[in-house]
């Protein structure tokens, strides 16, 4: 059925649309054709939604909201008025947007661009302009990010445990197919048959097992009001008004039909159901609130299997009992430096933090009688192991499960799970570093890339706590920037560039470091990310990233340091090695991203620190081990020759241990970060400049920095 437009928009000419400038301004800050907005909305006019998310989405449209960073001239949030808002005022803008949040929760971005431009061309009049997939996929993108608090990913992981309960009941192994990904041809067919709705007396019946999960979460998602659900033939959702009947069967095609409600045997159409590629790119995003639970659902689901709840005691046991040992980088044997550990990233208030995070993304709290983490370890792998036996390996290089997490991609369905379970894993326990704020979205895009957090190490960390030494060598080499990154794509997928990405945005939400909002290291050298909802906002547009602008340098010039260097401190206590300084952050605006720069004021010179090597340095920096003396203890005579003094923007020397003076300053300490490699720094906390020394040089550091 095609719309009949009730104007001629190509007859408006400029003096026309100047009377549209509002909202013509709107669509261009936020980068969106105005041709692909008429259209989407009077595709979105042939379904006639209901339900929840249908009595939700005018406002979460027209949602405003704003969260400055810092002192900076930049927010976090959505603005009033924006393109997005425009969809929340008709019917049919209510309705696509509900069709593209849905779409862009299961596929990529080509994908849903197609699918929106193939509904268009089969179901719009010839005669009204066609938009270029990509402008379509932009409104998408737009509408799908700010509607991230609806999720479908959340939707899906509750009918995967209500379907496959069911067969749990009955007694029966439910089909292998039924978490398989619709190809896009069979979702343009799925919509072509639900437009037919709007027709008195007619149904779509969807049959089968192909992808049927999938197919039902979206029905679900637009019109809960009008399905009912049938798993071999007991019904789990029914509703008076029912026009779309889905039936869950054993295994074989799923076929979509439109019938008539007064000849049931006349079926005006039938469709297969054709499923996607295995190792599709899935981007199911769940709500921060009980993630895990949800991921395991389907992640397990997708093989037959139900997250039981013994399973997910002893997944969420173990991580919460493992995570303050981890390293923040990967083990490499050839270093003697001690790698900061995620209790170290977290600060003094480790265990309130771990503790929080998993009662909240697992609905777990640890009590006092939970085993150390070499217990729990064989606890949670035999569990592990017993689950995923009953997936077969069909590679023949299947070892141990977390062995194979960080192992080259395989077509093999064992694999394929050990790695979906390991990056649940890895994620979960990343998250301890986040700080949401308000309804935010965590990201699974499986299969691009390996979790974060190898089998391998986890097995060396429990050698160090009491367990088996884990004897085989690790055949790769620690990066912080991958380790920065992992968390920068925890709410979404990777950014526009691969170059210095302080923060970004993605799916609904935007993450940033804390150390932003003040430009100051915290009292314990913490370091967390905050996460909250909404996209950058610079200068009334929308970003997708914060980044480091590469047109600046990095330390002093050598003129300068030379005259920064003159400094007469005797004796060389803690207190003794201060210097007043002056910061400066500047914005502009990039190509999608906000670009940031430092300018430093220090002993009449003012020259540029890298904003990116600040962050990142400050996170993977050590920090020193505590001693019992007096930490403002003067240094000894003899040791005063292996040391050399430097001010915030000099260079270490590699001969010497540098000491930078940062006492007192705490937005020094962060930028002293910036002029010293993260692998060759350490944070000198609660200890002496004596001792901060002598673990300088046990540990190969080339420099101190006084916190």
């Amino acid at each position: 059925m095609a719309v009949q437009l009730q104007s001629d928009v190509n007859a408006l000419g400029f003096a026309g649309l100047s009377a549209f400038s509002t909202v013509l301004s709107a669509m261009s800050a936020d980068n969106i054709h105005p041709s692909a907005m008429l259209q989407l909305e009077n595709l979105g006019s042939l379904f006639h939604v209901n339900g929840k998310n249908a009595g939700l989405i005018p406002e979460v449209l027209k949602n405003a909201v704003s969260h400055p960073i810092g002192r900076l001239s930049i927010s976090v949030g959505w603005r009033r008025g924006d393109t997005v808002s425009i969809l929340g005022e008709t019917a049919g803008g209510q309705a696509i947007s509900l069709l593209m949040t849905a779409l862009a929760g299961i596929y990529v971005r080509y994908d849903y661009g197609l699918i929106l431009s193939s509904l268009c061309s089969s179901l719009l009049p010839k005669s009204m302009p066609a938009s270029n997939p990509m402008h379509l996929a932009d409104v998408a993108d737009l509408v799908a990010a700010k509607a991230t608090k609806l999720s479908i990913g959340n939707l899906l992981a509750e009918q995967t445990h209500r379907v496959l309960s069911v067969y749990d009941q009955l007694g029966k192994k439910s089909p292998k197919d039924l978490l398989e990904i619709p190809a896009t041809e069979s979702i343009v067919r799925l919509f072509e048959c639900l437009s037919n709705l709007q027709q008195d007396r007619h149904l779509v019946r969807v049959s089968g097992s192909i992808g049927i999960v999938y197919l039902a979460t979206l029905i679900l998602f637009m019109f809960p009001q009008s399905a009912m659900i049938a798993v071999e033939s007991v019904i789990i959702l029914d509703n008076e008004g029912r026009r779309i009947i889905i039936e869950i069967a054993a295994e074989g095609p799923t076929k979509l039909q439109v019938e008539t409600e007064l000849s049931p045997d006349s079926v005006s159409s039938t469709t297969p159901i054709t499923k996607m590629p295995r190792g599709y790119c899935l981007r199911l995003s769940y709500l921060w609130d009980g993630w895990v639970p949800k991921a395991l659902h389907v992640e397990l689901g997708k093989y037959g299997l139900i997250l039981t709840q013994e399973f997910l005691e002893a997944f969420c046991q173990f991580v919460v009992r493992i995570t303050p040992h981890l390293k923040l980088s990967y083990f490499q044997c050839q270093t003697s430096k001690t790698q900061k550990t995620f209790k170290e990233l977290l600060g003094h208030d480790y265990q309130r933090r771990i503790s929080t995070t998993f009662k909240d993304i697992c609905h777990y709290t640890p009590d006092g009688n939970t085993p150390g983490p070499v217990e729990s370890w064989l606890q949670f792998s035999s569990i592990l192991v017993r689950t995923l036996g009953s997936v077969k390996c069909t590679c023949g290089k299947c070892e141990a499960p977390v062995m194979s997490w960080r192992s080259e991609y395989r077509d093999c369905p064992a694999h394929h799970l050990s790695r979906a379970v390991g990056s649940i894993f890895s994620n979960s326990i990343m998250c301890c570093v986040l700080e949401p704020q308000g309804p935010v979205a965590m990201n699974m895009e499986l299969f691009r890339s390996h979790p974060t957090i190898d089998g391998r190490d986890i097995l060396r960390t429990l050698g160090t706590l009491g367990g088996d030494i884990f004897p085989q060598e690790v055949g790769y080499a620690s990066s912080p920037f991958f380790g920065y990154e992992a968390f920068l794509n925890l709410n979404g997928g990777r950014g526009m560039s691969q170059g210095s990405i302080i923060g970004k945005s993605s799916k609904g939400s935007s993450i940033y470091p804390a150390v932003l909002e003040d430009f100051k290291i915290s009292p314990d050298a913490a370091f967390t990310f905050r996460v909250y909802e909404g996209a950058f906002i610079y200068e009334g547009r929308y970003y997708e990233q914060l980044s480091h602008r590469g047109d600046t340098h990095s330390h002093a010039s050598e003129q300068q340091q030379e005259d920064l260097s003159i400094l007469d401190v005797s004796p060389i206590t803690r207190s003794a090695l201060i210097q007043p300084l002056s910061l400066t952050a500047t914005l502009r605006g990039g190509f999608g991203e906000v670009l940031v720069s430092f300018s430093v004021q220090v002993s009449g010179y003012f020259f540029s620190l890298d904003a990116f090597e600040a962050v990142l340095n400050l996170m993977c920096l050590d920090v020193s081990r505590n001693c019992a003396h007096d930490v403002d203890s003067p240094l000894p005579m003899d040791l005063e020759q292996q040391i050399v003094v430097r001010k915030v923007g000099m260079s270490p020397i590699k001969e010497k241990i540098n000491i930078y003076m940062t006492h007192g300053d705490r937005r020094a300490q962060f930028l002293a970060g910036g002029c010293v490699d993260s692998r060759d720094g350490c944070l000198l906390l609660n200890s002496c400049l004596s001792c901060g020394v002598q673990q300088a040089r046990e540990g190969g550091y080339l420099a101190l920095i006084v916190a």
